[in-house]
């Protein structure tokens, strides 16, 4: 039982990290369009650069 509860802390703790990870990646600084990353777009949005900060937007 000990090692089940290790693991589950360590998932939970990855998760997190995960989490904080992706939310920072949202947040990329840019300077045009080109900045923004181009992996992970979908056929209804799009990366594009508005105000320095890239944000999802429809097609």
């Amino acid at each position: 039982m000990k090692n089940m509860s290790a693991i589950i802390k360590f998932i939970y703790a990855m998760s997190l990290i995960l989490f904080i990870a992706n939310e920072h990646y949202r947040e990329l600084i840019c300077k045009t369009d080109d900045n923004c990353p181009r992996r992970g777009t979908n056929k209804y949005f799009i990366h594009k650069c508005i105000d320095y900060r890239c944000q999802w937007i429809p097609r």
